[in-house]
């Protein structure tokens, strides 16, 4: 199914009032580089989407727009990132990828992402080296499938906090700069 995207071009937001007709036949979602923020609750109807495709021009998410999408397998941000959260129980998200740098994964971010296997911040964007700044607290508790938590080849200033991977039973390997 095609789907079409609606958005407040006023505050360039995403808004989620369109998507109660399509919730389990929508399979992939890519977000136009118009969009700079998502809303409140914005995928809480999207029981269906797989894989989400974030562009360079989202800076920010609420801490609720991602929470408990029950088919989410694979997220991709295709640029830097402010402010990382709101996966919180998204129990068949297995991949993340971002492209560029973030600036802060908040705590509980992937909180109960139980077949969470791999995340990698590849900080590789337009050419240049983009590190992570800010901190992560209990940001991955309980995914108990992460495997691989990837940094950076550089990392500004960054802290992890003990908590971080609290529950993390299968993690095998952490690349640090």
């Amino acid at each position: 199914i095609q789907c079409w995207l609606c958005y407040d071009s006023e505050n360039s937001t995403l808004n989620h009032r369109y998507w109660q007709n399509h919730n389990y036949s929508v399979k992939k979602v890519v977000i136009p580089d118009t969009v700079i923020n998502i809303g409140d609750a914005f995928f809480s109807a999207l029981d269906g989407v797989e894989e989400l495709q974030i562009p360079a021009s989202v800076k920010n998410g609420s801490d609720r727009c991602f929470i408990g999408m029950e088919s989410l397998k694979e997220v991709t941000f295709l640029g830097a990132v402010t402010y990382l959260s709101g996966f919180r129980d998204c129990l068949k998200l297995e991949k993340v990828c971002i492209i560029g740098s973030v600036t802060l994964i908040s705590i509980a971010s992937f909180d109960n992402c139980t077949s969470l296997k791999s995340f990698k911040v590849l900080g590789n964007l337009g050419g240049e080296i983009h590190g992570i700044t800010g901190g992560i607290g209990k940001a991955f508790k309980n995914c108990t499938s992460l495997e691989e938590f990837v940094f950076p080849k550089e990392a500004d200033d960054f802290k992890i906090y003990s908590s971080a991977f609290e529950g993390c039973t299968s993690l095998k390997s952490i690349t640090l700069p």
